[in-house]
């Protein structure tokens, strides 16, 4: 196998590299659609949450403690709450919510 030189390596990185990036923009990456997720959720002190889980196009009322997690009831259409746009004052919970934390 014949050698490279420096120079000649270094000629060929420009070339190299579009072509890595023609490749890498044909790259797709896809999140997966969560089925499953916290849709809000209300602090009651002392490690103690009440939150709307949402399971498909099932929405329940749960209870979280640091030892349990309590189906307080499931939740009908009629009873769902309206969804309130993000604003500048709740994004940071919809970002936390969105990671599977409690706000």
């Amino acid at each position: 196998m014949a050698s490279l030189s420096t120079n000649s390596l270094l000629q060929r990185t420009p070339a190299l590299l579009a072509r890595l990036r023609a490749l890498w923009s044909h790259v797709t990456i896809r999140r997966r659609d969560r089925s499953l997720r916290i849709a809000e959720t209300v602090s009651l002190g002392d490690k103690r949450f009440v939150a709307i889980l949402e399971f498909e196009r099932q929405r329940f009322l749960i209870g979280i403690t640091s030892q349990s997690v309590s189906l307080l009831q499931a939740l009908e259409s009629s009873q769902l709450p309206p969804k309130v746009p993000a604003t500048s004052t709740n994004r940071n919970e919809n970002a936390r919510e969105n990671n599977g934390e409690p706000s």
